[in-house]
């Protein structure tokens, strides 16, 4: 089945699904049998398919949707070594020890891109070039000394820039040579053609639904058929196979991006990105006589924000700090899997056999962390290992203050979600409220229901209890989704499945029952 645009939504295609082409495999008609059944082809499963198909491993490949055009069609591909937690932040939690070992694991995995791509043949953009860490604050001055001379202590080059090089309001700035960037669809599909070369066998359009434990594991289809291995890797961004396991560790955003074009020559040949919460991260594409800058921030939990809409227009604003004359040309959002700690989940799901494996948490850095995780469960699999297995074991506990208060917050937070089906009161009264593209939650005494008015018209009731764990959803105007705000799951208006961990669709719920009865209520009232 066709997938123009991510997840069916034209409204906010991305620059790298526009700018790349696209893939046809079908999907999976038949039982399979293979030593490795990665479910997810992103960067993270696309990079473990292609490791373990080039040392010899039968691989079968599923995905959703179609290759990469999920979670690695929509983020800004910055090829950090210098990960989105600040490095304090990182030695206060795992020594500087630990520090320089996340540090070096970027570095690896873009060490691995690069030769992927040399091999392959990929052209995709890629280079190295420096990046920014700036503020325009006067008060973080003294942070970025201090990020400064930790980098240089665990052996990475950073230098203090003239913040007139930064072409946002700075007051201060850190340079660090040698991070990079590159065009993430025609890296990934360059990738897949690899991946096919190799032997691996590629299926789109499929949905895996159940993983059956033992030796060999079964991953079971919508559709019924047998997905059989020795290895299982589940490199679909959430946990979709457990119910709990990870989830109370792993914090779902909604993050935006823009692009536009502006005059020649303002911006340079880096990147930039600022400490302010939410941070703004930023690169440039030269195009003909004018520059295309990729702006993305505005990072928000999901289904906590009532008016998504305003995200790309704060992003516009932000970049009117740099340059006048902006001529907006994209936008899209994504989903980030932001971790207690800072650090990504790669290895074995804590209490799920030694044969299933996760990659997930990109925190921020998905490409680069997604080429680590494939590269660590290809290690694993293979009978070799890393020396980040520790460091990313997903059995892991978060340590020190500032970790354990966002465990708290995010499991308290799930609590209240679980509660709010019986205490918050409906956010709107009745269908009438709705104009097309419209949703909101409609009270029915304990029920409540999931009400939105299609694009073009069409009302549509589900169940606003996610099929997950049953929290509450919210409606995302910007994405025209149901999106739940414990586990990252996300629906259509109509309730079918577009993203995350749930197993089923929203439930279906009688329309004319639901206002019939609310009608009676009124008049009993």
């Amino acid at each position: 089945m066709p997938f123009p645009h991510p997840l069916g939504n034209e409204r906010s295609p991305s620059l790298w699904i526009e700018t790349a082409g696209t893939t046809s495999h079908g999907p999976v008609d038949a039982d399979q049998r293979a030593d490795v059944i990665v479910v997810g082809a992103g960067i993270a499963g696309l990079t473990s398919s292609y490791l373990l198909a080039k040392a010899g491993k039968s691989v079968v490949l599923v995905d959703r949707e179609r290759v990469a055009m999920s979670e690695t069609g929509h983020t800004t591909a910055h090829l950090q070594i210098v990960v989105d937690t600040r490095l304090q932040d990182l030695v206060d939690r795992f020594g500087l020890e630990g520090a320089k070992k996340g540090w070096d694991s970027q570095l690896e995995a873009v060490r691995l891109i690069e030769q992927i791509a040399r091999e392959e043949r990929i052209a995709c953009g890629l280079e190295r070039l420096p990046a920014y860490l700036y503020s325009p604050r006067e008060e973080d001055v003294d942070a970025l000394r201090r990020e400064m001379r930790l980098a240089r202590r665990i052996g990475y080059a950073a230098e203090w820039a003239d913040p007139r090089e930064v072409p946002f309001p700075a007051k201060a700035a850190v340079r660090f040579p040698h991070q990079g960037k590159l065009h993430p669809r025609q890296y990934a599909l360059g990738l897949a053609k690899a991946c096919e070369r190799l032997g691996v066998r590629i299926f789109e359009g499929t949905e895996a639904t159940k993983v059956h434990e033992g030796s060999p594991v079964v991953v079971e289809t919508r559709e019924g058929h047998r997905l059989t291995g020795d290895w299982f890797v589940s490199a679909a961004n959430t946990p979709w196979h457990v119910k709990i396991a990870l989830h109370t560790k792993l914090h779902p955003y909604r993050t935006y991006a823009i692009g536009a074009r502006v005059p020649r020559g303002i911006f340079g040949d880096a990147l930039y990105w600022d400490t302010l919460d939410p941070y703004h991260y930023t690169r440039v594409e030269r195009e003909g006589d004018r520059d295309l800058v990729v702006l993305g921030g505005e990072d928000h939990e999901l289904a906590e924000e009532p008016d998504t809409e305003r995200h790309w227009e704060s992003l516009l604003d932000h970049l009117r700090q740099a340059v006048d004359d902006v001529e907006p040309a994209y936008r899209w959002s994504g989903e980030v899997m932001e971790t207690e700690d800072g650090y990504p989940y790669i290895g074995r799901v804590p209490g799920r056999p030694e044969n299933e494996l996760v990659v997930t948490g990109d925190s921020g850095t998905g490409i680069t962390n997604g080429t680590l995780g494939g590269l660590m469960v290809a290690e694993r699999i293979l009978g070799r290992g890393t020396p980040w297995d520790e460091l990313y074991d997903p059995a892991r506990v978060a340590t020190g203050a500032e970790a354990a208060k966002g465990w708290l917050a995010k499991n308290l937070g799930d609590a209240k979600e679980l509660a709010v089906r019986y205490l918050k009161p409906g956010e709107i009264e009745g269908p009438d409220e709705l104009a097309p593209g419209q949703g909101g939650i409609l009270r029915r005494g304990a029920q409540r229901i999931a009400l939105a008015r299609t694009l073009d018209g069409a009302l549509v009731a589900r169940s606003a209890a996610c099929t997950h764990a049953g929290c509450v959803v919210g409606w995302n105007h910007a994405e025209q989704s149901w999106d739940c705000p414990c586990h990252g799951g996300r629906f259509t208006p109509g309730g079918d499945i577009l993203h995350g961990p749930p197993a089923a669709p929203l439930k279906e719920v009688d329309l004319d029952e639901v206002l019939s009865k609310k009608e009676a209520e009124g008049k009993k009232g």
